[in-house]
């Protein structure tokens, strides 16, 4: 599971008759498929940078 959060409206296939939407803007847990493959689409905000250590 990951923390994701989407940058544009993206709709994930569950089977023949069935998907999930994830509006822009929704910051939301999901499985790693759905990460995965939101990410391949371009979908996601990019994550935050950490700050290093040397304060850089």
């Amino acid at each position: 599971m990951q923390t994701v959060t989407f940058a544009r409206e993206y709709r994930h296939k569950l089977d023949d008759l069935r998907e999930a939407v994830y509006p822009a803007h929704l910051e939301i847990e999901v499985s790693n498929e759905v990460a995965g493959a939101a990410k391949k689409a371009g979908a996601l905000k990019p994550a935050p940078r950490k700050a290093r250590a040397d304060g850089e």
